[in-house]
């Protein structure tokens, strides 16, 4: 369940002091025909919005993932089907991989008929909003797949490629296997037409669950810390003014956080807080101190922070500030 970069606007972080392994190989076929293949090996929370046109069909390998708010754990594969506006909704906790082609508006139109199309766009909306079309992976989504794998085997990946949380290394292939596969966009144009009519028929039922009232409480409560921090005030906000803001209960809160992350209320807050800081630093550089963003996060205890900060990113946030602020200064 993971993105071509350019095709959603996402929300990626890491959960845990661990660092995680995207890579990302990726070939346009043919104009309006990409394919791709990603893998994470990390704890990943991403959450956001297909910006894209046309369709993105994914088949998915995991050990333990949670996508789109259905849990996939129990099954080694799923075909996920998702369109413009569709959201996008993981937790990887392990390894998983993906396969994907994306067609734009016009190959998509190219091999979806009206009813087709009409089918398709109702079954992503479901009753709760734009979410994915999650189904099991038949015959011809395994033979798509497969193929798929043997064109990108021809991919040059840097072994051991590491980029930060939410990044990617992105490689395409090179000129000569270009031209080796340039007769095969309309092939894949066909297999992809025959996984979406499969999976439109409703004869292979979904492999995923509805997600459960506590993960309904999870995501609430991400949004929720999220939010930036109000700065007229000293305290960042407490387990108690969440509760009463959901109307449930402290254990209720601790219970939902703990099964969807694996993290209580504190250390949930104080994770969002640090990639928090981090984007700012990003975002503000040399215009701040790491003082005055301390204190806009609620951190007050500066020590504290530099050792979480150096366990999750792997380094220190003044070194972080210190070369976003030569970058500044140098950029014309």
């Amino acid at each position: 369940m993971f993105a071509t970069p350019g095709l959603w606007d996402l929300r990626a972080y890491s959960v845990t002091p661990i660092t995680f392994q995207f890579t990302l190989a990726s070939l346009e076929l043919a104009p309006g025909i990409r394919i791709s293949r990603t893998v994470i090996d990390g704890h990943l929370r991403a959450r956001g919005v297909f910006c894209g046109e046309g369709v993105h069909l994914e088949f998915v390998e995991m050990r333990s993932q949670r996508a789109y708010l259905q849990s996939l754990s129990e099954v080694q594969s799923a075909a996920v089907i998702t369109s413009a506006g569709s959201s996008r909704d993981t937790l990887s906790s392990e390894w998983a991989e993906s396969f994907s082609i994306h067609l734009d508006a016009a190959r998509t139109a190219a091999i979806l008929d009206a009813d087709l199309r009409a089918k398709l766009d109702a079954l992503i909306a479901g009753p709760s909003g734009r979410r994915a079309l999650v189904a099991g992976v038949t015959r011809a989504g395994h033979q798509l797949r497969r193929r798929i794998r043997e064109m990108l085997a021809h991919v040059e990946v840097e072994a051991g490629a590491v980029a930060p949380p939410g990044a990617a290394h992105v490689f395409d292939l090179c000129a000569d296997a270009r031209q080796l596969f340039s007769g095969y966009g309309e092939a894949l144009l066909e297999m992809t037409r025959t996984v979406i009519e499969q999976a439109c028929s409703g004869a292979f039922a979904p492999v995923a669950r509805p997600a459960s009232v506590r993960v309904e409480i999870a995501r609430e409560i991400e949004a929720l810390l999220w939010e930036p921090p109000a700065l007229d005030r000293d305290e960042d906000v407490s387990l108690d003014e969440i509760a009463q803001r959901l109307r449930i209960s402290r254990r209720t809160i601790q219970i939902a956080l703990q099964e969807f992350f694996g993290l209580g209320y504190v250390a949930y807050r104080r994770l969002v807080r640090l990639h928090q800081l981090r984007d700012a630093i990003a975002r503000r550089g040399g215009k701040t101190s790491l003082a005055r963003l301390g204190y806009d996060f609620h951190f007050s205890h500066f020590g504290r922070l530099a050792a979480d900060y150096k366990a999750l990113f792997g380094r220190l946030p003044s070194d972080d500030l210190r070369n976003r602020s030569r970058s500044a200064a140098v950029t014309p």
